[in-house]
């Protein structure tokens, strides 16, 4: 039986933060390439402020939207 590959990116795409437009693809994972705070809608609607994130920090998650109210961080990558 042929291996599947699942939860490995396959596509990435930069990140501009929008209040609301939301991404066109399950995301996997974003990468964060300046420091600071991310305001991220999750899929099931519900908002989170991620405060002080780290330059180069990958996190795994899957979002319908990082929001530009509230979002410092830059350099935003969604992997897919």
């Amino acid at each position: 039986m042929p291996r599947t590959e699942l939860g490995v990116a396959t596509t990435a795409f930069t990140i501009t933060p929008s209040d609301t437009t939301n991404v066109e693809s399950q995301t996997r994972a974003l990468y964060v390439g300046t420091t600071g705070d991310i305001n991220v809608t999750m899929k099931d609607g519900g908002e989170v402020l991620l405060v002080a994130v780290p330059q180069g920090v990958t996190m795994y998650m899957s979002f319908a939207r990082v929001n530009n109210t509230d979002t410092s961080a830059s350099n935003l990558v969604a992997f897919v």
